[in-house]
Order: C-alpha cells, then sequence, then structure tokens
C-alpha cells in the first residue's frame, strides 16, 4: 500500500453543520471500503454499495481493504 492521505466520505443533507460536526458515524449493518484513488493520490473509505455511484470507472480506484 501507497502512503498517502486517509479521508472518510461522507453525506448530509444539512452541509452548513458540517463544521461544527468532529466525527463521522459509522454503522455497523454497512460494509465499507477502503479505495485508493488514483488521480487523487488519497486513500477513501466509503459504503461499499456506493462505489459504482461514486466512481464511474472501476479503473479509477483500487479496493484495499473492506470493513465489515
Amino acid at each position: 500500500m501507497e502512503e498517502a492521505p486517509i479521508s472518510l466520505l461522507a453525506w448530509t443533507t444539512t452541509p452548513w453543520t458540517l463544521p461544527s460536526n468532529m466525527f463521522g458515524a459509522v454503522n455497523k449493518n454497512i460494509v465499507y471500503a477502503v479505495v485508493f484513488d488514483k488521480s487523487e493520490k488519497e486513500y477513501f473509505v466509503l459504503a461499499q454499495s456506493l462505489l459504482e455511484k461514486y466512481y464511474k470507472d472501476s479503473e479509477d480506484y483500487i479496493l484495499t481493504y473492506q470493513i465489515k
């Protein structure tokens, strides 16, 4: 694995609350994927079920780990 920053991707319906949020919550019933974004040179954590929505081309990332 390449050394690079890692970010948790989060979704909200109220973006103006993001500055006041100091943590991200996860759901124990969701499988999360850790991917290396080839263009950004960064790791992202997101729900595995959203990979196809976030990345239009599977060649844009490398799936490095799954969190179950």
